[in-house]
């Protein structure tokens, strides 16, 4: 994580960061609302892990869901301007051999969104881990 840290400081075409250790649900919607806006994240983008994917198919549990709501996942979300967030991802793939992704736009007005492989929408909620609020 600290070679993706030092590639990508300094770097202008980026507005925002925050790492997803709360859950990715929980932290986008903390960038979101710092710079009041709202967001649609693209499941089918998410790029989970062979164990979480098997841990979902042995319950017919949802996976997009628990790759929202999941933390310590060890990763940052980025606030880049949508055009130069391709590059910007294969720029980090290729330095540093960390998969990047895009998974999602930042977009003007509130709503926060999830968009499924087949095209359904809907309403996305912090549901991970919130260190104030009531957890049980």
């Amino acid at each position: 994580m600290l070679d993706v840290a030092r590639l990508l400081r300094n770097r202008p075409e980026i507005h925002g960061a925050i790492d997803v250790s709360d859950g990715l649900s929980t932290d986008l919607l903390r960038v979101c609302a710092s710079a009041g806006v709202g967001c649609e994240v693209d499941a089918s983008a998410l790029r989970p892990s062979r164990a979480l994917s098997r841990f979902c198919n042995d319950r017919r549990a949802d996976l997009a869901e628990w790759m929202l709501v999941g933390g310590e996942d060890y990763a940052l979300v980025l606030s880049v301007s949508w055009s130069k967030a391709g590059g910007l991802c294969a720029a980090v793939e290729k330095n540093t051999g960390v998969p990047a992704a895009v998974i999602g736009r930042f977009r003007s007005g509130a709503g926060y969104y999830r968009r499924d492989r087949d095209g359904k929408k809907h309403r996305l909620r912090a549901t991970g881990w919130d260190h104030i609020g009531n957890n049980e």
